[in-house]
């Protein structure tokens, strides 16, 4: 993909990849460092020899340090100096391991870059395995300039804050094919005021929050998996798989969401976010410590926000949920068997909207398929302002339940429902709920009416359904108003 970004500087000198490197190996219990020549610049331990190669590859203007097979006991961290990469052969072979009394905390930290702004490095092939010790697997301190990174086919284990942290104005990161494992109270992925980045097929299991993104910026997220994120107590919004907070142009798609906690996907304060393709299950189901809701996609505050072509399948509470927010458009998404949870059963609700400004939802479907159905309510609106919908659906429980709007909706442009004629009776009031007086008003009776029946009396508020001849038992009538 191509990157169109404004340079403050453009340099020739640097460029990843450079023809100039160095190379670590070990041979006979002992760590060697050699330069492009194949001349012996240390000898020494793990630490010092990866260190003398990144300074000394730094110091003939960039270039690739490669990290032969072996396992590196590290007593600090390794400092990635400008335009050096580190590159190992695999992450079942070339390892990164903390001794005790390790006094970093980190094993990678990358050093900024302030002269050239468009100096590629990379991290790749390598296992990082913190053991509960380290802090953080790779770190980008707030506002050290690292720009332009690309960390691939890394493993990161067990970092007690953050496997990857990319700080402040450290932008333009491309992280993919990487597993980022633990099971800390810290996160897989934390990023924090930056952007212009790219996430792509990284597995992310077992901390707190899988991703936790704080004023993250014009970034793409492509067919992740983030699973297994842990609730607990002592860590607000732990147990989300990915937790946006005050970000902006943000694009998700084909992410996976899977036996979190707490929420799948939590969008919170954003703006300008678009979900496409994201597949959340079973959100909850594991969850051994209270309170668990196990939403799969939650949208709170923050406005034009879509989300498109879904699929929830059995998570422990609502499917989709918005609180609050404005311009918020779903649409193409399906729900299927939610509502694990015995303590939701009794108000369960597939798509749940409430106090939301200017909702759109179209062509979406809730599904209870399973043999006791426990779904209520397929859509729920509650508070609402400006709220349309169209070509949605629900199956598997009682028709009567399919949606109920709230009396307190309001500007609702679009609306259906069922209104039953009593006994004896002639006609029946229906209270709309609409914006205006409606334009277009339908109606099909679900049984046999006994003579004619026709609208009458269209107000901003109602209309009256008419039968010519009072019926022997209850009539149920289908309705649809349209402004």
């Amino acid at each position: 993909m191509a990157l169109n970004l404004p340079l403050k500087k453009i340099s020739t000198e640097g460029w990843w990849p450079n023809t100039y490197g160095a190379l670590v190996y070990q041979k006979d219990g002992h760590v060697y460092a050699k330069d492009s020549s194949g001349n012996i610049i240390c000898t020494d331990s793990p630490t010092a020899c990866i260190q003398e190669a990144v300074d000394h590859v730094s110091s003939k203007g960039g270039g690739i340090v490669f990290l032969k097979s072996g396992i590196y006991n590290l007593s600090s961290g390794i400092i990635l100096r400008d335009k050096v990469s580190l590159i190992g052969e695999g992450i079942h072979s070339t390892r990164l391991i903390p001794l005790s009394g390790f006094s970093s905390s980190y094993m990678i930290s990358l050093e900024g870059n302030k002269e050239y702004l468009a100096v590629w490095r990379r991290i790749s092939d390598i296992y990082i395995y913190n053991n509960y010790k380290v802090d953080y697997g790779i770190y980008a301190g707030n506002k050290v300039g690292a720009d332009y990174m690309v960390i691939e086919r890394v493993l990161i284990r067990d970092a007690v804050v953050a496997g990857i942290y990319q700080g402040q104005d450290n932008g333009v990161w491309t992280v993919r094919d990487c597993g980022i494992f633990g099971g800390t109270k810290g996160y897989g992925m934390y990023m924090y005021y930056t952007g212009d980045s790219h996430y792509e097929n990284n597995e992310i299991f077992g901390f707190a929050k899988g991703v936790f993104a704080v004023v993250l910026g014009n970034s793409v997220f492509i067919d992740n998996r983030i699973y297994m994120a842990k609730w607990y107590s002592d860590v607000q919004d732990s147990g989300v798989g990915m937790h946006l907070h005050g970000s902006w142009g943000v694009r998700i798609i084909g992410d996976r969401y899977d036996q979190n906690d707490k929420k799948g996907l939590y969008i919170r304060d954003s703006n300008s976010i678009s979900v496409v393709g994201v597949l959340t299950w079973k959100n909850g189901v594991y969850c051994t410590s209270n309170p668990c809701y196990g939403v799969g996609i939650q949208v709170y505050g923050g406005s034009n926000i879509t989300v498109n072509d879904c699929v929830s399948i059995e998570d422990y509470g609502h499917g989709v949920e918005t609180i609050g927010g404005y311009g918020i458009t779903v649409e193409g998404c399906v729900v299927r068997n939610p509502c694990y949870s015995a303590d939701l059963q009794p108000y369960c609700r597939a798509f749940d909207f409430y106090g939301s400004n200017r909702i759109v939802v179209r062509n979406s479907h809730a599904v209870d398929a399973r043999s006791s159905p426990v779904m209520k309510y397929g859509f729920w609106f509650d508070g609402n302002n400006d709220l349309l919908f169209d070509g949605i659906t629900s199956a598997g429980h009682l028709v009567s339940r399919i949606f109920k709007p709230s009396p307190d909706n309001n500007k609702l442009r679009k609306n259906h429902g069922i209104a039953t004629i009593s006994t004896g009776a002639t006609n029946i009031t229906v209270t709309h709920n609409l914006v205006c007086a409606p334009s277009k008003v339908y109606i099909t009776p679900l049984g046999q009416p006994p003579g004619n029946i026709w609208v009458s009396n269209i107000t901003d508020t109602s209309f009256d359904i008419n039968v010519s001849t009072a019926p022997t038992a209850n009539l149920p009538i289908a309705w649809y108003a349209e402004c």
